[in-house]
């Protein structure tokens, strides 16, 4: 059952209670008002019998035509009785047509508010028309004999069966209007709801970009759209980094598995050489066996460098400690000359620069950065290695006056294997993966990578660390 359904329901049921409990309130007002009338009027009634019998004059059955009681209360009496206190009929002056059975109504004792103890009741005589009675029983002057007066309820039956017509058509007219105008406005309250499922079902169906129409901001399906449209972007979003984590992790598996493979056939190649008699030649065995080693040696550093991409990729604590980054910069420098004694480095640090941090991942960082000046600059290019600390974060530069790089390398430089055209056109001595832990590594400490170059000028490699950053 939809929710405009039920909403229309329940209004037409309070509508239904509502108005059948006004019903019957107006029904209850009625009947006390009549029934009120009709006592007020059987009080006078028993007063100018009362006064007539205490004169003596007496009363008779011949007394109800000749107007000595020609009146009572505005309409003629019909039923009048004189009592013994114990109920028995003494003198029936007036009943209905037929034989009134005997009402028992022992009137209450005289006083002051009630000088005749008269009481009332509300009787129903099955064999007579009307059937309802209004009886009034109260003692005569002399105390010994109780006058019982009663007038029907006829008025009051009539007007009760025309206000109950009159309210149940007024009932189903109002009901079926107000359903029929509940319906509608309720079908305009709804409509933005309706709204708000079609797009959910074309997003669910893969249409991501789709947003729910705006509403008015202070009502209640406002805020549900602003709320759906927030957390429609977030999945979106959320789409998006899986399937570019799904692309990159592809692309990697695909880039590795191709760096793999080219000493890996090498070593296949050599080994296959080796079967076909090279071990009887003693220069091709030295050959192919320092080849084996070459691309071995490769391959364990590939598969080294792919391990510590895992580790930080997993995001696993760091082991931390304080370093002093100046001395790590200085070791990282003597350990580049070691290797290129021809080229100019340089390092500028304006003093000892302490902060937390893995000194073996901080000592790799400085590696490959220089690793990546001494393969994609050429022999001699002089670089230099700046630190410095600017709101307590620590700051490394690797600058060098090789030939640059393009906006598109500059760009991509520290994606995973990426090689930029010129370095593919050379011999390749990199994995295409140093950089890219370069940034894992900050990242890691909770710092950022990045590159500043210009074609033919040099570039800058700079990497920025909260000094106390922990994790």
């Amino acid at each position: 059952m939809s929710l405009r359904v039920r909403l229309v329901a329940l209004v037409a049921v309070l509508l239904a209670v509502g108005m059948s409990v006004a019903a019957l309130a107006t029904l209850a007002a009625l009947r006390y008002f009549l029934v009120s009338r009709t006592d007020t009027q059987l009080d006078q009634l028993s007063a100018i019998v009362g006064a007539q019998m205490g004169d003596g004059g007496g009363l008779g059955p011949s007394d109800l035509g000749n107007g000595r009681l020609a009146s009572a209360g505005g309409q003629p009496f019909v039923l009048l009785r004189v009592l013994s206190p114990d109920g028995t009929p003494m003198l029936d002056l007036q009943s209905p047509v037929g034989q009134t059975p005997t009402i028992q109504l022992q009137p209450e004792a005289p006083s002051s508010g009630n000088p005749d103890g008269g009481v009332y009741t509300t009787v129903t005589l099955a064999d007579q028309q009307p059937k309802q009675w209004r009886v009034r029983s109260g003692w005569l002057p002399d105390r010994r004999a109780i006058l019982q007066v009663g007038l029907p309820l006829t008025d009051y039956d009539t007007v009760n069966r025309q206000l109950i017509r009159t309210e149940v058509a007024a009932t189903v007219v109002i009901l079926v209007a107000i359903v029929v105008i509940a319906w509608w406005v309720i079908g305009l309250g709804t409509r933005p709801l309706d709204r708000i499922a079609r797009t959910a079902g074309e997003i669910g169906a893969g249409r991501l970009d789709l947003r729910v129409s705006p509403a008015r901001p202070n009502t209640e399906i406002g805020r549900l759209s602003t709320a759906l449209n927030a957390m429609l972007v977030q999945i979106q979003t959320a789409f998006q980094e899986r399937q570019t984590s799904e692309e990159r992790l592809r692309r990697f598996v695909a880039d590795a598995s191709h760096e793999l493979n080219t000493p890996v056939a090498t070593i296949r190649g050599y080994a296959e050489l080796f079967r076909h008699g090279a071990g009887a030649r003693p220069a091709d065995l030295e050959v192919a066996m320092r080849r084996i080693e070459s691309e071995a040696t490769r391959m364990g550093q590939l598969v080294n460098e792919l391990l510590v991409l895992a580790k930080l990729d997993e995001g696993r604590p760091l082991d931390r400690a304080q370093v002093d980054l100046t001395h790590l910069a200085t070791e990282a420098v003597a350990d580049a000359r070691a290797i290129d004694p021809d080229r100019p480095l340089s390092v500028q640090a304006p003093g000892s620069i302490v902060m937390s941090g893995d000194e073996l991942r901080l000592r790799q960082l400085l590696a490959n950065l220089l690793s990546n000046v001494r393969r994609h600059t050429p022999p001699g290019t002089a670089a230099e290695v700046r630190l410095s600390t600017s709101d307590g974060v620590a700051v490394i530069e690797v600058a060098d006056d090789g030939p640059g790089l393009t906006e598109e390398d500059s760009r991509r430089v520290f994606e995973r294997f990426y090689r930029s055209a010129t370095s593919r056109g050379r011999q390749r001595e990199g994995s295409g993966i140093g950089l890219a832990i370069v940034a894992a590594i900050a990242e890691a400490h909770g710092g950022t990578a990045e590159v500043t170059s210009v074609p033919g000028e040099g570039t800058v490699f700079t990497v920025r660390i909260p000094c106390d950053e922990q994790g």
